[in-house]
């Protein structure tokens, strides 16, 4: 909804230039510029990790542009402008896609008292459906907790009972 907040804000400076959207139209916008952004992501991170030898960064996007228009039924990528703001973000990364190796590099020249560090991957942020699955499992595990709790005093009560 804050993209929302800032499509009113920059529309009313712009009367002339942008016309009024309701919100489901610009989701059903977003959901379209995801879904492809993301398939581009998927191809271009494909294309970065088996890069070969020489190739350029121009000649990997040149690749994965073709890779993305045979894949989607000769229909090319048309999102780069979109990209290029996304990719800042981790979901949108093809650096952060990329798997590196154990060692970084092959293990055939390294002597085997060179210690080999990893490096530090960032991690992405959960996902909204595990951040509601990590919610409801706390509660659920705390009611248990509580309706356990209940259930053991009212059968040591009964229990006690039924021994006078």
């Amino acid at each position: 909804m804050e993209i929302f907040k800032h499509y009113e804000i920059v529309r009313a400076e712009n009367p002339g230039e942008i016309r009024e959207r309701a919100s489901k139209s610009m989701q059903q916008r977003w959901d379209h510029i995801n879904g492809k952004v993301s398939k581009w992501v998927e191809v271009y991170s494909y294309k970065l990790r088996h890069k070969k030898s020489g190739e350029s960064d121009a000649d990997v996007e040149k690749c994965a542009f073709e890779v993305y228009q045979n894949s989607n039924n000769g229909k090319p990528f048309q999102l780069m402008h979109c990209f290029n703001i996304m990719r800042k973000f981790d979901k949108w990364s093809p650096e952060i896609m990329q798997v590196p190796s154990e060692s970084g590099g092959s293990n055939k020249r390294s002597g085997p008292d060179t210690p080999i560090q990893k490096a530090a991957t960032p991690t992405r942020p959960d996902g909204i459906k595990k951040t509601k699955h990590k919610g409801t499992e706390a509660a659920t595990s705390s009611m248990s907790s509580v309706n356990l709790g209940s259930f053991n005093s009212s059968f040591e009560e009964r229990a006690s009972q039924r021994n006078e």
